[in-house]
Protein backbone atom coordinates (compact mmCIF):
# COMPACT_ATOMS: atom_id res chain seq x y z
CA UNK A 1 0.00 0.00 0.00
CA UNK A 2 2.82 2.39 0.55
CA UNK A 3 4.54 1.95 -2.51
CA UNK A 4 1.18 2.81 -4.48
CA UNK A 5 1.12 5.76 -2.64
CA UNK A 6 4.39 6.53 -3.07
CA UNK A 7 3.92 5.93 -6.82
CA UNK A 8 1.17 7.92 -6.84
CA UNK A 9 2.71 10.71 -5.07
CA UNK A 10 5.72 10.95 -7.61
CA UNK A 11 3.14 10.92 -10.72
CA UNK A 12 1.19 14.04 -9.42
CA UNK A 13 4.79 15.67 -8.55
CA UNK A 14 6.25 14.73 -12.03
CA UNK A 15 3.02 16.38 -13.32
CA UNK A 16 3.11 19.27 -11.40
CA UNK A 17 6.56 20.27 -12.47
CA UNK A 18 5.74 19.39 -16.57
CA UNK A 19 2.59 21.62 -16.04
CA UNK A 20 4.91 24.47 -14.12
CA UNK A 21 6.91 24.19 -17.11
CA UNK A 22 4.74 24.47 -19.76
CA UNK A 23 3.52 27.93 -17.98
CA UNK A 24 6.42 29.92 -18.84
CA UNK A 25 6.18 33.49 -18.41
CA UNK A 26 5.54 35.24 -21.47
CA UNK A 27 8.60 37.54 -21.64
CA UNK A 28 10.83 34.11 -20.49
CA UNK A 29 9.25 32.19 -23.45
CA UNK A 30 10.24 35.12 -25.90
CA UNK A 31 14.10 35.02 -24.66
CA UNK A 32 14.44 31.22 -24.77
CA UNK A 33 13.21 31.68 -28.19
CA UNK A 34 15.64 33.86 -29.07
CA UNK A 35 18.14 31.72 -27.97
CA UNK A 36 16.67 28.91 -30.21
CA UNK A 37 17.10 31.38 -32.77
CA UNK A 38 20.44 32.04 -32.46
CA UNK A 39 21.80 28.98 -32.12
CA UNK A 40 19.66 27.81 -35.58
CA UNK A 41 21.49 30.98 -37.03
CA UNK A 42 24.61 29.71 -35.85
CA UNK A 43 24.37 26.62 -37.36
CA UNK A 44 22.97 27.99 -40.38
CA UNK A 45 20.00 27.17 -40.41
CA UNK A 46 18.95 30.58 -41.54
CA UNK A 47 14.88 29.19 -42.96
CA UNK A 48 14.73 27.87 -39.02
CA UNK A 49 16.15 30.69 -37.50
CA UNK A 50 13.46 33.23 -39.70
CA UNK A 51 10.75 31.08 -38.66
CA UNK A 52 11.11 31.08 -34.82
CA UNK A 53 11.75 35.33 -35.08
CA UNK A 54 8.69 35.48 -36.44
CA UNK A 55 6.93 33.24 -33.99
CA UNK A 56 8.65 36.31 -31.23
CA UNK A 57 7.50 38.71 -33.75
CA UNK A 58 3.51 37.48 -33.86
CA UNK A 59 3.80 37.00 -29.69
CA UNK A 60 5.18 40.56 -29.43
CA UNK A 61 2.22 41.78 -31.78
CA UNK A 62 -0.78 39.29 -30.33
CA UNK A 63 0.78 40.60 -26.37
CA UNK A 64 2.41 44.01 -27.04
CA UNK A 65 5.32 43.10 -25.63
CA UNK A 66 8.17 45.03 -26.31
CA UNK A 67 11.24 43.66 -28.18
CA UNK A 68 14.88 45.11 -27.69
CA UNK A 69 16.32 46.97 -30.30
CA UNK A 70 19.11 44.40 -30.65
CA UNK A 71 15.95 41.97 -31.80
CA UNK A 72 15.47 43.83 -34.66
CA UNK A 73 18.76 43.86 -36.23
CA UNK A 74 18.97 39.65 -35.76
CA UNK A 75 15.46 39.58 -37.40
CA UNK A 76 16.82 41.61 -40.42
CA UNK A 77 19.43 39.10 -40.21
CA UNK A 78 17.78 35.79 -40.34
CA UNK A 79 15.49 37.75 -42.54
CA UNK A 80 18.33 38.55 -45.01
CA UNK A 81 19.59 35.44 -44.94
CA UNK A 82 16.37 33.42 -45.49
CA UNK A 83 15.93 35.74 -48.65
CA UNK A 84 13.07 37.90 -47.50
CA UNK A 85 14.63 41.25 -48.32
CA UNK A 86 11.68 43.49 -47.93
CA UNK A 87 11.65 42.52 -43.93
CA UNK A 88 15.24 42.60 -43.40
CA UNK A 89 15.24 45.99 -45.11
CA UNK A 90 12.14 47.15 -42.63
CA UNK A 91 13.62 45.33 -39.63
CA UNK A 92 17.30 46.88 -40.47
CA UNK A 93 15.89 50.56 -40.97
CA UNK A 94 13.59 50.11 -37.39
CA UNK A 95 16.93 48.85 -35.87
CA UNK A 96 18.99 51.95 -37.24
CA UNK A 97 16.25 54.49 -36.25
CA UNK A 98 16.11 53.09 -32.81
CA UNK A 99 19.77 53.69 -31.71
CA UNK A 100 21.63 56.13 -34.67
CA UNK A 101 25.09 55.84 -34.72
CA UNK A 102 25.41 54.75 -31.18
CA UNK A 103 23.67 51.64 -31.56
CA UNK A 104 25.93 48.42 -30.69
CA UNK A 105 25.61 47.21 -34.43
CA UNK A 106 26.01 50.02 -36.51
CA UNK A 107 28.56 49.16 -38.76
CA UNK A 108 26.97 45.52 -38.91
CA UNK A 109 23.82 47.22 -40.38
CA UNK A 110 24.62 50.04 -42.76
CA UNK A 111 26.24 46.42 -44.25
CA UNK A 112 23.25 44.66 -44.09
CA UNK A 113 21.00 47.48 -45.22
CA UNK A 114 23.38 48.07 -48.05
CA UNK A 115 22.97 45.01 -48.86
CA UNK A 116 19.57 44.05 -49.20
CA UNK A 117 19.59 47.02 -51.18
CA UNK A 118 21.17 45.83 -54.03
CA UNK A 119 19.71 42.34 -53.89
CA UNK A 120 15.85 43.44 -54.30
CA UNK A 121 14.67 43.88 -57.37
CA UNK A 122 11.84 45.74 -57.87
CA UNK A 123 8.23 44.02 -59.81
CA UNK A 124 9.61 46.65 -62.59
CA UNK A 125 12.74 45.59 -63.09
CA UNK A 126 11.94 41.59 -62.46
CA UNK A 127 9.69 41.38 -65.96
CA UNK A 128 6.97 39.71 -63.84
CA UNK A 129 4.28 39.13 -65.98
CA UNK A 130 5.87 40.30 -69.40
CA UNK A 131 6.16 37.76 -72.60
CA UNK A 132 9.53 36.56 -72.64
CA UNK A 133 11.06 39.00 -75.60
CA UNK A 134 9.15 41.91 -73.82
CA UNK A 135 11.81 44.83 -73.77
CA UNK A 136 12.87 44.17 -70.24
CA UNK A 137 14.03 40.52 -70.36
CA UNK A 138 16.78 41.94 -73.35
CA UNK A 139 17.47 44.40 -71.02
CA UNK A 140 17.96 42.15 -67.81
CA UNK A 141 20.12 40.17 -70.12
CA UNK A 142 22.79 43.26 -70.42
CA UNK A 143 22.69 43.49 -67.35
Amino acid sequence: MRSLIRANCIVILFGLFTVASAELPLEILVDKKLIHAEQLHAAKDYAAAFDVMQKIIALQREHSLAVSDEFHFKYAQDAQSADSIHIALESVTRYLAATGKEGEFYEEALGLSVEAEESQISTEESCAGKPEGARCWKELANH
